[in-house]
């Protein structure tokens, strides 16, 4: 059995960018660390996005299914050996939106 909890109702809103191409980090070696850069938005959903002296210019689309971002929870070990410990699931947020950055940097 699977079991999905809610940690926080409404959810906290994400955003997905996606990128053409992959992005290399020199000198970092976890992407949990990093400073990808920044971000803003113009008005009518163009977001800019800043990485170093390149600034990429991309649009906002409404996704057609939301996704949920969720996180593992840990088996409880207490259980008794006899039982399987039951996988459960946090929800941590969802995805309605994404932003398409399609041209090369400026």
């Amino acid at each position: 059995m699977i079991v999905i909890k809610c940690l926080e109702t409404p959810f906290k809103e994400w955003v997905v960018f996606e990128l053409q191409g992959s992005l290399e980090l020199k000198g970092v070696s976890n992407w949990d660390s990093a400073h990808l850069g920044s971000f803003y938005e113009k008005p009518q959903g163009v977001g800019i996005l800043e990485i170093g002296n390149h600034q990429l210019e991309g649009r906002k689309v409404e996704l057609k299914k939301p996704f949920m971002i969720l996180k593992k929870d840990k088996p409880d070990e207490s259980s008794s050996d006899q039982q399987k410990p039951q996988v459960g699931y946090d929800v941590v947020g969802v995805v309605r939106h994404k932003y398409i950055f399609r041209t090369r940097p400026k």
